[in-house]
């Protein structure tokens, strides 16, 4: 055999059955060390949109409860018919039983929601909502209904306390809420006809959140009280004038990923002052 023919020989032997167990174990090694940074980023990432989508549920549902309740006890314009206490009284704000039959703004829960051990997990108020004088006049003295509390625009007509003309009107409905119930937050829409209570089981409510995407574990509202100033009406009666501010806590997780939880607090200062005899 001359050189020629042993080099071409060699050349053509290949990879024995060693190396090629080796380069394929180093290739498999390689290949799930990529996979795993794959599966982890890919894992990470469904975490964080997961995380961020919960957020930004939470954060538009208190968006939405905070501008309403700010505008709690706005009286407008209406604060200077005369019928109305010579214009001291507000009724979207005062708790009399002689003036008017609902604060401006309370706590509380439903039954069930207490039972659950959900305390404070509603939230119920009022304010102006008509935004126009002289839509309806000649109930009281002359002055237009929007200087009333408004019951409901399609309701057949309400037992007392409702049913008083003085106080209420079939406008629009001016009585709020929002509450926590099933695991959904829930917007007050209406009364139910013939009913006789503003309260957190009472009316006709739809929900804010979707249960299908998110399970809402708490809701909490905390009336804060702040300064409290003594004017006198002009019939002579002390009037306490207190600013208030609400602090909302809401707490959900993902329908299908409990893992995933978020808790969201936030601050709302009532814009209008609550009035106490």
């Amino acid at each position: 055999m001359n050189a020629d023919n042993f080099n071409k020989n060699r050349q053509q032997t290949g990879l024995s059955l060693i190396e090629l167990m080796i380069a394929m174990t180093v290739g498999l090694i390689i290949t799930a060390g990529v996979l795993q940074v794959f599966v982890s980023t890919l894992v990470g990432s469904r975490e964080l949109l997961s995380q961020a989508r919960l957020e930004n549920d939470l954060n538009s549902m208190l968006h939405w409860m905070s501008n309403d309740i700010r505008r709690a006890g706005y009286w407008g314009a209406e604060g200077f018919e005369a019928d109305w206490g010579n214009g001291d009284r507000n009724p979207f704000t005062e708790n009399v039983d002689n003036v008017v039959g609902i604060p401006g703004i309370s706590i509380g829960e439903t039954v069930s929601s207490a039972a659950s051990g959900l305390t404070d997990s509603c939230a119920l108020y009022s304010y102006n909502l008509d935004g126009n004088k002289g839509d309806v006049e000649a109930i009281v003295d002359g002055a237009s209904d929007d200087a009333r509390i408004g019951y409901c625009a399609s309701c057949g007509f309400a037992t007392a306390p409702f049913n008083d003309a003085a106080i209420y009107d079939y406008d629009n409905m001016e009585m709020f809420g929002y509450r926590l119930q099933n695991g959904e937050v829930q917007m007050r829409t209406g009364p139910v006809n013939g009913e006789s209570a503003f309260t957190c089981d009472t009316g006709s409510w739809a929900a804010l959140s979707d249960i299908d995407v998110i399970n809402v574990t708490g809701l909490s509202f905390d009336l804060v009280s702040g300064a409290v100033n003594t004017i006198t009406a002009s019939d002579g009666t002390d009037l306490f004038v207190e600013t208030m501010q609400v602090e909302i806590q809401l707490t959900a997780e993902l329908s299908n990923d409990s893992s995933v939880r978020k808790t969201l607090t936030t601050s709302v200062k009532l814009g209008n002052s609550l009035i106490r005899e």
